[in-house]
């Protein structure tokens, strides 16, 4: 079973939307298909796909399809296609580095062995070890379900507000569909502190103005965005509650003393629950491998990064 022609084809596939990185953003996935045909008429195809090109690893699309149809293909034309092991060593010897290209010519060789022999791949590595793989792209119920809990927060706050169903409604789309919330669904920690966002300004303020039962409320909601994870949407959501609580009291709305002190209390309310969890997190740091140099105190968005916050929002 001797390889009798080499073939490679490129192929710009588009995705579904645009998938932004640190240093580009991806229109298009770059594929190169690697087809191995026998003189028997057997076909076995390989793949390599190239994120975004040289930048995100050390080949593209292009560079592995030159040195398929330039080193390799030339001197593969003519072997014994049933000896994998041997050509991948004698492949690694004659292309140094290149793993992309390497591995799309050697996963043509094993279809091209299953289906000479009949069997799926797996039974000639060894077996399948599990009947499906979970999608990296797939999103998960978990965070639809905080971008519905998002909308019905920010509606239950504006209604609150305005007393108006139809502008609450309005509020509730506009926040739950918004670029910005929307921008963190491939986030589930954002995703979940965002949610948890308007709840905590309704209940927080419900708390200060009438006590009882909102209080417990307002911690338990605290606690819930503090246990999601990002200190920037803490920081925010409180930098909000705090200026609408200073706003009150201006306006002379709010008994400044009482209303302070149950204010207070959700916030030590808030820390105590979450304590249990943060408190052997600090622990557990204190022992790590990380030093006082392992980063610095800089913020890792600059000023004029709220910029693509504002307008994203």
């Amino acid at each position: 079973m001797k390889i009798a022609d080499v073939r490679v084809i490129q192929a710009d596939i588009p995705v579904d939307r645009p998938h932004k990185m640190s240093f580009t953003t991806l229109e298009t996935m770059n594929f190169v298909f690697v087809r191995l045909e026998t003189g028997d008429g057997l076909v076995g195809w390989g793949e390599a796909a190239c994120l975004g090109g040289p930048t995100w690893s050390e080949e593209s699309s292009e560079s592995v399809a030159a040195t398929i149809e330039r080193y390799i293909a030339p001197w593969l034309v003519g072997r014994e296609a049933g000896e994998i092991e041997p050509l991948a060593r004698e492949l690694a010897r004659r292309v140094q580095g290149n793993p992309f290209a390497r591995a799309a010519v050697e996963m043509a060789l094993w279809d091209l062995n299953g289906k000479a022999l009949g069997v799926p791949v797996y039974r000639l590595l060894g077996g399948r070890v599990r009947d499906r793989v979970p999608l990296s792209w797939s999103l998960g119920v978990f965070c639809l379900a905080h971008l519905l809990v998002a909308g019905l927060g920010m509606y239950f706050l504006a209604c609150r507000w305005t007393g108006n169903r139809l502008a609450a409604s309005v509020a509730g789309l506009g926040y739950a569909f918004s670029g910005f919330t929307l921008s963190c669904l491939m986030w589930p920690h954002c995703m979940a502190s965002l949610s948890w966002m308007p709840f905590v300004v309704l209940t927080v303020e419900r708390a200060w103005s009438e006590g009882g039962r909102f209080v417990i409320a307002a911690a338990v909601t605290g606690a819930l965005q503090m246990l999601a994870g990002p200190p920037e949407f803490i920081l925010i959501t409180w930098l909000v509650v705090g200026g609408f609580w200073l706003g009150h009291c201006a306006l002379g709305q709010l008994p400044v003393w009482a209303s302070l002190k149950r204010f207070l209390f959700v916030i030590l309310t808030i820390t105590g629950l979450v304590a249990a969890l943060l408190l052997p997190f600090l622990e557990f740091l204190k022992h790590s491998q990380r030093g006082a140099a392992y980063g610095s105190s800089e913020w890792s968005m600059p000023p004029t990064g709220w910029n693509s916050v504002v307008w994203n929002s």
